[in-house]
C-alpha cells in the first residue's frame, strides 16, 4: 500500500471506527490523562514506552485524528483480521531479523521526512547497566536521519507516550494514555558527528522514558516487598509440610536481594506490569483474608460442627422447614418492606428508639389485619380465621428458621466450603508466583546480556 492510499483510509473516520469497535472488547474506555497535544502538523516521532503490543496501537490510534504509522512487529499481528487492521491504520510489519526491521525502519524514516507522524515502542535499560537502550539508539538514530534527509520545514518533535491499562483494578477496565512533554530535537543534534547527535538524543530519549507517571512511590514498593515475601514464605510452608520429616523453618526468612532489584527495575522501567503484580497480590491477599476469618468462625463454632448426627439434624431442619418459612416470608412480605432499612417507617422509629418496638408491632399488625380482610372477601369468614392463625405461627417459624440459616446452616456451608477455598487460594498464589518467576527470568536474561562482553553500544 502505498503512502497517499493509506492517507486516504486512516484519514478516514472508517479505520478509528473499527479500532473503537474491537477495542470496545477490553477496554470499556480510552482516556487521556494531562499531558501535551499531538502536533497536527509536521513530523513527529511518538515513541511509547513498553513492549511492542498491537492492543496499544489500536488504542492510540482510535483517540487520534491525526494518521500516524506505527512500526510493529509481525508477530503482533498473527490472525487476518489483526492484519487487515493494520494495514488500515498505517502498520509497518516487520519480521523478527535484524534486515526486516532496518526495511521497516527505513520506510518510518522517508514517512518523517515526508512531515508525517510515526511511532515505535522503545524501552529505557536497565539502571545497572551504562549502556544506553538499543531501542532509545533506535529511535534516535531514526530522527538523525530523518533530519539530514529534510530540505527545509519544522524538525522532527519527539513526544513520549505512557500507557497503563486499569484492567482489574476499576469495575470499568479503562487504557490510560499520558504524553509527556515534546520536545525539538535539533536543539540536540549538534554534535560534532551524527554518531555524537545519536547518542545525545537517546539519553536524553532514555530520561524522559524513565520518568514515567504511573511508577509507584518508594513507600509501594517496599508494602508490596514485604507482602510478597509473607507469601513467597507461606509458600515455601506449605511445599516443606508436604516432605516427611523435613524440619527446617521460615523464621528468618528474607526475599533475596535478586528479587528487590527484579522489582525496582521493574518500577522503573515497567510499571504496568509491576502495577498488575501488585492487583494479583492484593486480589489474593483479599481471598486469604476472607478464607481466615471464615475458618477462624468454624473453629469458634464448638463440638456441635463435628458431630456427624447433629449436622444431619440440623441440614433436615433446613430442608424441612423450607417450605413453611417460604409461606411465612410471602405473608410478610410487606411487613418486611415497611421495616427495611431506608423505610420511611425505619427512619422514624431511628428517632426515637425508645418506641422501636411499638412502632414495628403496629406495622406488622395493620398488615395482619388488612390481609385477614382482604382474605375474607376472598374465601370467607372461615378461611380468613384460619388463615389469620397461620400468620404469627408462619411469622415465628420465619424468624426461626432466619436464625437457622444464619448460624448453624451457614457454618455448616462454610465448613463445608473451607477445602474448595484452600485450593483456589493456593492455585491464585501459584499464579502469582509463577508471573513474578517469569519477569524474575526475564530480568535474568538482561542482566547477564549487559554484563556479556561486548553487549554494550
Amino acid at each position: 500500500m502505498n503512502s497517499s492510499s493509506w492517507k486516504g483510509l486512516n484519514g478516514s473516520a472508517l479505520p478509528r471506527r473499527l479500532a473503537r469497535c474491537w477495542l470496545g472488547k477490553d477496554f470499556r474506555e480510552v482516556r487521556w490523562l494531562c499531558g501535551a497535544p499531538i502536533p497536527e502538523a509536521g513530523p513527529v516521532l511518538l515513541v511509547v514506552s513498553g513492549r511492542a503490543n498491537f492492543l496499544h496501537v489500536v488504542a492510540v490510534a482510535a483517540t487520534l485524528t491525526r494518521p500516524v504509522r506505527w512500526v510493529l512487529p509481525a508477530g503482533e499481528c498473527r490472525n487476518l483480521w489483526r492484519r487487515w487492521l493494520a494495514a488500515r491504520l498505517g502498520v509497518i510489519l516487520h519480521g523478527s531479523d535484524a534486515a526486516a526491521r532496518a526495511v521497516a525502519l527505513r520506510e518510518a524514516r522517508e514517512a518523517l521526512e515526508r512531515g508525517e507522524a510515526v511511532a515505535l515502542f522503545a524501552q529505557p535499560e536497565t539502571a545497572r547497566s551504562e549502556a544506553l537502550s538499543p531501542s532509545c539508539l533506535e529511535a534516535a538514530k531514526l530522527v538523525v536521519e530523518a533530519e539530514s534527509g529534510r530540505a527545509g520545514g519544522p524538525g522532527v518533535v519527539l513526544l513520549p507516550l505512557h500507557l497503563l491499562s486499569s484492567y482489574g483494578a476499576t469495575p470499568v477496565p479503562e487504557l490510560l494514555i499520558t504524553a509527556g512533554p515534546p520536545f525539538e530535537t535539533r536543539a540536540l543534534l549538534g554534535g560534532a558527528s551524527p554518531e555524537a547527535s545519536t547518542r545525545t538524543l537517546a539519553g536524553e530519549l532514555e530520561d524522559r522514558l524513565t520518568d514515567n507517571p504511573y511508577r509507584l512511590q518508594e513507600r509501594d514498593v517496599q508494602f508490596f516487598l514485604a507482602d510478597l515475601e509473607k507469601v513467597l514464605r507461606a509458600d515455601l510452608e506449605e511445599e516443606w509440610a508436604e516432605k516427611p520429616n523435613w524440619k527446617q523453618k521460615t523464621e528468618g526468612f528474607a526475599i533475596s536481594r535478586f528479587i528487590v532489584e527484579c522489582v525496582e527495575q521493574l518500577n522503573a522501567l515497567d510499571p504496568p506490569r509491576l502495577i498488575g503484580l501488585r492487583i494479583e497480590l492484593e486480589n489474593y491477599q483479599e481471598e486469604l483474608r476472607k478464607w481466615s476469618r471464615h475458618q477462624a468462625e468454624v473453629e469458634a463454632a464448638g463440638p456441635w460442627l463435628h458431630s456427624g448426627p447433629r449436622r444431619t439434624a440440623y441440614w433436615l431442619a433446613a430442608l424441612l422447614g423450607f417450605p413453611i418459612a417460604l409461606y411465612g416470608f410471602l405473608n410478610h412480605v410487606v411487613p418486611l418492606a415497611l421495616l427495611a432499612r431506608r423505610s420511611f417507617t425505619r427512619r422514624l422509629a431511628d428517632r426515637d428508639p425508645g418506641e422501636v418496638w411499638l412502632l414495628r408491632a403496629l406495622v406488622v399488625l395493620g398488615c395482619y389485619i388488612v390481609q385477614v380482610a382482604l382474605s375474607q372477601s376472598l374465601w370467607g369468614r372461615a378461611a380468613a380465621g384460619y388463615y389469620a392463625l397461620s400468620l404469627p405461627l408462619s411469622g415465628a417459624v420465619l424468624w426461626r428458621y432466619s436464625r437457622l440459616v444464619k448460624t448453624r446452616i451457614r457454618l455448616l456451608y462454610l465448613a463445608r466450603i473451607l477445602p474448595h477455598g484452600a485450593a483456589s487460594l493456593r492455585q491464585l498464589r501459584k499464579s502469582l508466583l509463577q508471573h513474578l518467576n517469569q519477569v524474575r527470568d526475564e530480568f535474568a536474561e538482561e542482566s547477564l546480556s549487559v554484563r556479556s562482553p561486548g553487549s554494550g553500544v
